[in-house]
């Protein structure tokens, strides 16, 4: 099994730690390249299939970068892959010192149904999360499901009673900070632990229900799927046609490097950001992330 004390921490010590250096915008930017690139080598070393995604297929496609006032980093896996990636981390079979791949299903107290790809040497602080767990900056993983329908139609109710049934998990659990609701500080995140043992006495825990959703989205998991999606999407479900991820491979550019993307990505992007390559207004130009940053 993979040895997840690197990723744990005291969260009261980072708390009082005395002028921990920050990272700072470019910093953070150049780390998360480096990351990509190491993950690109995991990905061609075993043979799995990945793609940039949501923001950062946004920048390569409109700025061949980051998007200048974004500091994320997404791709998507196709189920398979990603599940293989994750057993590949468990078992201590990936070599790559410095980073790691971190889920609910191997680290205890990390709440997000997606995986992260997580640099070992830096802290995101204050926690995100109710746990206090702690992890580095990080690339996210997205997961890619194939679903069943024999209309877009059809394969939209399938997927959205999964993402509408998940939606409904967070706002039972909101009050305890379980998910995307940090970050939090040790009183606030005291009272929060208080809040997630009763919701779990009243609902089960967070782990359980992210297992249960993972065994209906099998329900509809189809290899043959006219219609791929990534479910747990915090804005929109999103039904794309197979085609505009598995037809002919597609690389773009992303700081002077290729890196893959869906081969439709122009359907891909149209259909979920609308006018893509228009910038916002200025004053939507803005870093929205409240975390720090921090080395180790």
């Amino acid at each position: 099994m993979q040895n997840t004390s690197r990723t744990v921490f005291d969260h009261n010590r980072v708390e009082r730690m005395s002028k921990p250096k920050e990272l700072s915008f470019d910093e953070m930017k150049d780390l998360l390249f480096e990351g990509l690139k190491k993950f690109q080598k995991i990905c061609e070393d075993y043979n799995l299939t990945y793609w940039l995604m949501y923001g950062t297929l946004l920048g390569a496609a409109r700025h061949k970068g980051f998007i200048p006032w974004d500091d994320d980093l997404d791709v998507g896996m196709p189920r398979e892959d990603y599940e293989k990636l994750l057993s590949l981390a468990m078992e201590g079979k990936i070599d790559c010192p410095d980073w790691e791949v971190i889920s609910w299903k191997s680290h205890p107290g990390y709440c997000y149904p997606w995986a992260k790809f997580c640099n070992k040497n830096t802290l995101v602080t204050p926690s995100r999360f109710h746990t206090g767990f702690l992890y580095g900056l990080s690339v996210d993983i997205f997961i890619i499901d194939n679903i069943a329908g024999k209309t877009k139609e059809e394969a939209f109710r399938n997927a959205d009673a999964i993402r509408s049934e998940f939606e409904g998990y967070k706002v039972l659990y909101r009050s305890t900070g379980v998910f995307k609701t940090g970050p939090y500080y040790s009183l606030k995140r005291f009272v929060k632990k208080v809040r997630y043992r009763i919701c779990c006495r009243k609902y089960g825990a967070w782990e359980d229900h992210l297992r249960d959703l993972e065994e209906k989205i099998e329900g509809i998991y189809d290899e043959n799927a006219k219609f791929v999606t990534y479910i747990f999407d915090n804005y929109k479900t999103c039904i794309y046609d197979y085609q505009d991820f598995y037809s002919d491979p597609v690389t773009v550019e992303f700081r002077g490097e290729r890196f893959p993307a869906p081969s439709r990505y122009d359907q891909v992007m149209t259909k979920f950001y609308g006018d893509y390559m228009t910038l916002p207004p200025v004053e939507k130009q803005v870093h929205r992330h409240t975390a720090t940053v921090i080395w180790k």
